[in-house]
């Protein structure tokens, strides 16, 4: 069995570690009013070297280079402390392209893959159950306010 990475693979966590270690040199990050600046830099440059279509298939538009390579990509966002949400959007684009039906698909997988909408994920209800055979979405007045969701604006 072979335990490393493909040159493929080498190759892009090189680039996102350049690109890292451009963007986030020196202490970029300990000053609040830049952090919004700087992610949407970020983010823009990390949609174009093509972060949220990692998971997903080629077929399906993405890169189709798997979970190892996008493993290798969030240990560089850990270790620059990188403020972006391409690892979740790379999951929700991968889930959108596996598991969604046509109108999902043809809604959200282009504009996931291109880094054009963020994912966020929503972990409970209005309630403190965990268990998804107790996740709901509905109300009567058209309104549904969830709790726990990381990466939610607002």
């Amino acid at each position: 069995m072979h335990f490393d990475l493909t040159d493929e693979q080498k190759q892009f966590a090189d680039a996102i570690e350049r690109l890292l270690a451009d963007k986030l040199s020196g202490n970029i990050l300990t000053r609040s009013d830049e952090i919004p600046r700087v992610a949407a830099i970020l983010d823009a440059e990390l949609s174009a070297l093509g972060v949220p279509a990692i998971l997903t298939t080629e077929s399906d538009g993405g890169l189709g280079m798997g979970l190892l390579t996008l493993a290798v990509v969030a240990e560089a966002l850990g270790r620059h402390a990188a403020p972006t949400s391409h690892i979740r959007s790379a999951v929700g684009a991968w889930l959108v392209a596996t598991h969604g039906d046509e109108k999902v698909r043809s809604l959200w997988l282009d504009r996931l893959l291109a880094g054009d909408a963020k994912v966020a994920f929503a972990f409970s209800e209005t309630s403190d159950i965990w268990s998804p055979d107790e996740w709901q979405m509905s109300s009567a007045d058209g309104e549904v306010t969830k709790r726990c969701v990381e990466g939610a604006s607002g």
